[in-house]
């Protein structure tokens, strides 16, 4: 079942280790600022293009996109002003970098928001290598910006959002440091609502309270190859509400998330796809669909050593349902509850995972969880099995209606359930009983497993690792 361990997998769960040590060291590094080289200013606003000055802390440039105007090697404590920086209602090209803000607090809309950094309904920016500290806000980007980079930017000490964008597109949130922002039950290291074809790659997000959060009416946004880990409440977190279903045609993908207390959650959100994450040593779901997120996709991950259930799909009623979702070639391995546990959610499909030494059933249906197709699935030691069957020991779970644990050709792989096999046709000549008041059954139990990945010895030392930062962070 293991593949060769993969080296540059086993460097990148040490660069983890390192990176996320030093978000937690890093509210020393700010109050570091005497050999930066920076120059004090006074809080600097450029509300139109004309007001692109000298005297408003223009270093140089000429507004084009050869030759934006760069503001440059400050130091700005905004005190009681509102925002450190501010750029609003401009169209000209400029750039925001290597400067020091901090100490921002809200006094009102629109100009004094409270954020080191605000654009706001502005074009052709670019925020980057700056050092943000202890404000209300650290980057806020909103109101129809459009086009603006936020990049390689340190973030830390945030009573709200880090990195907020809002009610804009086509923006660009790549290579920063958003951690350690936890002034409040609902701070995120990097927050977008109500925007579209925003990107949100390569950032670190640790320590906070969520690490990415999504809501509002957004939607054709792409969260990738971040790595949040270690927030107080949820990695990533997408939500709608009731009434406005979020976050249309969003991809998650290739992000590690490790020891927050929920991996990756949606609500009322769909056509999101959830793709190749590792989702490790959560102190509660590893991906949780609440209700309102139907015609979702979840495949290709790696969910793992999570303290409750692996996957979890969830509707808290019928009016508001989580159904027509897929989940498909996972690893689902070594969780503390189910492998996947689903709870008034109907119609989805599940199949061509591995379901390997789950605590509890691998695949757990609840009542009010009905006409849902399971197969292709591979099930190893889920719920206490080993090689030989046990009643007492059944991989599977079904208290609801009209599931079907096999298709018309074949059903799952069931380790403890492999022979006889007569006529040699691939599949088990008794049906394999599945647990539950249903009582229901996969009429095609398989001889061998079906195609499904597999749980290479990189990703088990990765979630050791994982662990293992976890007990050194709760011990400083």
């Amino acid at each position: 079942m293991m593949g060769r361990c993969n080296i540059g997998v086993l460097l990148l769960a040490m660069l983890l280790i390192f990176s996320a040590m030093g978000a937690f060291a890093s509210g020393a590094e700010w109050k570091n600022t005497a050999t930066r080289g920076y120059t004090s200013h006074s809080v600097i606003r450029i509300n139109g293009d004309s007001e692109f000055t000298a005297a408003n802390g223009v270093v140089s440039g000429s507004g084009t996109a050869s030759d934006p105007y760069v503001i440059s090697g400050w130091i700005i404590d905004a005190g009681t002003n509102g925002a450190g920086i501010f750029i609003g209602n401009t169209t000209a090209y400029f750039v925001v970098q290597n400067n020091y803000v901090y100490n921002s607090t809200r006094i009102s809309l629109p100009y004094q928001a409270g954020a080191s950094i605000i654009v706001y309904n502005a074009t052709h920016g670019m925020v980057r290598y700056n050092e943000v500290y202890a404000s209300d806000y650290g980057i806020f980007i909103y109101q129809n910006s459009r086009y603006i980079d936020v990049e390689y930017n340190n973030v830390t000490g945030s009573t709200y959002f880090g990195v907020w964008i809002s009610f804009s597109n086509n923006i660009n949130v790549t290579f920063n440091n958003a951690s350690d922002n936890r002034g409040s039950t609902s701070t995120a290291g990097i927050d977008v609502y109500g925007s579209y074809n925003v990107s949100v790659e390569y950032n670190t997000c640790i320590n906070n309270t969520y690490g990415i959060y999504m809501g509002g009416p957004s939607h054709d946004n792409t969260l990738k190859f971040n790595n949040c880990s270690f927030n107080g409440n949820y990695g990533i977190y997408m939500s709608g509400s009731s009434t406005s279903v979020a976050n249309n045609n969003t991809l998650i993908y290739g992000n590690d998330i490790y020891g927050n207390q929920y991996g990756i959650r949606l609500a009322y959100s769909e056509n999101v796809s959830i793709r190749r994450n590792i989702v490790s040593g959560n102190l509660y779901e590893g991906i949780y669909l609440y209700s309102g997120s139907s015609y979702n996709t979840i495949w290709e991950n790696t969910v793992l050593h999570n303290d409750r259930n692996g996957v979890y799909l969830y509707a808290y009623s019928t009016t508001t349902p989580s159904d027509h979702n897929i989940v498909m070639w996972n690893n689902i391995s070594e969780n503390a509850g189910a492998g996947l546990y689903v709870y008034t959610s109907s119609y989805n499909s599940i199949h061509n995972n591995m379901f390997y030494n789950n605590t509890g059933y691998g695949v757990e249906l609840i009542s009010g969880a009905n006409y849902n197709v399971i197969y292709e699935n591979s099930f190893y030691f889920n719920h206490g099995s080993n090689d030989t069957y046990n009643s007492s020991n059944v991989q599977a779970y079904d208290a609801g209606t009209g599931n079907q644990w096999n298709i018309s050709y074949e059903g799952n792989y069931w380790h403890d359930w492999t022979t006889p096999d007569a006529n040699g046709d691939g599949i088990v000549d008794n049906p394999y009983a599945i647990d539950g008041t249903a009582n229901s059954e996969d009429k095609l139990p398989l001889v061998h497993r079906t195609a499904v990945p597999e749980l290479s010895p990189a990703i088990v030392l990765i979630a050791i690792l994982a662990g293992m930062l976890v007990l050194w962070r709760r011990n400083h």
